[in-house]
């Protein structure tokens, strides 16, 4: 897949897609659709063979590891951490309190999401609401902003949510039956007793110290 480099950073430092342009901090050209890269790169079989006994988060991390390696060796990227202010979205319960339903004690965790011509059904199974607030796929229907769990639920959950895509459910025009569906920010209260509010909070963002484009192969 070829990307801009603001791309291959924020997967590479786990962070939610549509985040970047807000937790980046670096020159222009890495958010610019005129520099983009494709990069392949392989695994020893034996590593290989040692993450398919890892569980799904501790694969992420073990990726997330490699791609900042290969952005050290091949971009000469060097970043540091900060923390800003900015704003985010409060994950809070709803007037009448939690729908969600508790997970069964043997299920394994995921979150999923389809489309559907009822609208964006997203699917959750043995999650929690912290994991649901960090998900790509609730940040990146929020915009990007980052989503801050503040419900004070503990504990996994099984739930389903269905929304429109944020372009149809700001349009007033289209007739498409996706349109019909409510959008997240009133699907979230109506179908699982929580909402999102507008609030600000210190955001831990990535500012890119050294970045250099590649040479080619």
């Amino acid at each position: 897949m070829i990307t801009p480099v603001a791309l291959l950073i924020a997967s590479a430092y786990n962070l939610p897609p549509g985040s970047e342009g807000r937790r980046i901090k670096g020159p222009d050209w890495l958010q610019q659709t005129t520099d983009q890269f494709e990069i392949e790169a392989k695994i020893d079989d034996s590593l290989y063979a040692a993450m398919q006994k890892m569980t799904p988060a501790q694969q992420r991390d073990e990726v997330a590891l490699m791609e900042q390696s290969l952005l050290a060796d091949r971009f000469k990227l060097q970043v540091h951490f900060e923390t800003v202010e900015m704003p985010v979205y409060a994950l809070v319960l709803a007037k009448g309190g939690s729908k969600l339903t508790p997970a069964k004690d043997a299920e394994s965790s995921r979150l999923s999401n389809v489309g559907t011509p009822q609208g964006i059904k997203m699917t959750a199974i043995a999650v929690t609401l912290d994991q649901f607030a960090l998900s790509p796929l609730l940040t990146g229907a929020a915009g990007g902003r980052p989503v801050l769990d503040q419900t004070g639920l503990k504990g996994r959950f099984d739930f389903t949510i269905t929304y429109a895509p944020q372009a149809l459910a700001a349009s007033d025009t289209s007739r498409n039956a996706v349109a019909d569906a409510p959008s997240l920010f009133t699907a979230l209260p109506e179908q699982l007793g929580l909402r999102m509010i507008p609030a600000k909070a210190q955001v831990e963002v990535i500012v890119v110290d050294h970045v250099e484009r590649p040479s080619a192969n």
